[in-house]
């Protein structure tokens, strides 16, 4: 705790003093502080003791002289204000931004959604094209390695077609496995975090 922390601290401490009072005894130890100069400021903290405690003492002292005094210093009334307005103008404001910005947040959702639901159909699509065309690069595989045995030509052209066929079905199967496991969940939330933004709460300025 440095001096001006210490002297907020018992700032605080003594709010329930006269305005007078209070500024006095802060008035009183900042010049204490500065006597002792700014090399000695953690050795007045060890020798006055904590905030509270000083805090204490005055208030003990003060109210020792004044012992019919019972009021307490008003605190000023605190309105919370949303990105710099009362909260009545914000209930205004959002009652008549409800009628044209209801539509449009909801237009806005939807277009999103709909756009979501097109690449989870895509994928779904050409993850049923790689399975199908692996299942059928495999059988024409296996078909042209029979064939080699009768018409060694035809057979080759089978066994090439089935292999290439196999091989555009995996990397397909495996392109879209993947972009489900990593790029779609990013895609998610990146949706659900546009979705959430005109709800999210804001800044309090006090």
């Amino acid at each position: 705790m440095n001096k001006v922390q210490y002297l907020e601290a018992l700032k605080g401490e003594l709010a329930v003093l006269p305005s007078e009072e209070r500024e006095a005894a802060i008035k009183y130890y900042e010049e204490y502080f500065e006597d002792a100069g700014a090399e000695n400021v953690e050795s007045v903290i060890l020798e006055l003791g904590t905030p509270e405690s000083v805090a204490a003492k005055i208030k003990g002292v003060f109210y020792a002289n004044n012992p019919n005094y019972t009021s307490v210093p008003p605190q000023p009334e605190q309105k919370q204000k949303l990105l710099g307005l009362p909260i009545w103008a914000i209930v205004i404001i959002a009652l008549f931004a409800i009628p044209i910005g209801g539509p449009i947040v909801l237009g806005i959702a939807s277009a999103l959604f709909s756009i979501l639901a097109a690449i989870f159909a895509t994928v779904f699509a050409i993850i049923i094209v790689g399975i199908v065309l692996f299942i059928v690069g495999i059988t024409v595989s296996i078909a042209g390695i029979i064939a080699m045995f009768t018409a060694p030509f035809d057979g080759m052209v089978g066994l090439a077609v089935g292999l290439v066929l196999t091989g555009i079905g995996l990397l397909l199967t495996l392109a879209s496995t993947k972009f489900c496991s990593q790029v779609l969940p990013a895609l998610i939330r990146w949706l659900v975090k546009v979705l959430k933004m005109p709800f999210q709460k804001r800044g309090v300025v006090v």
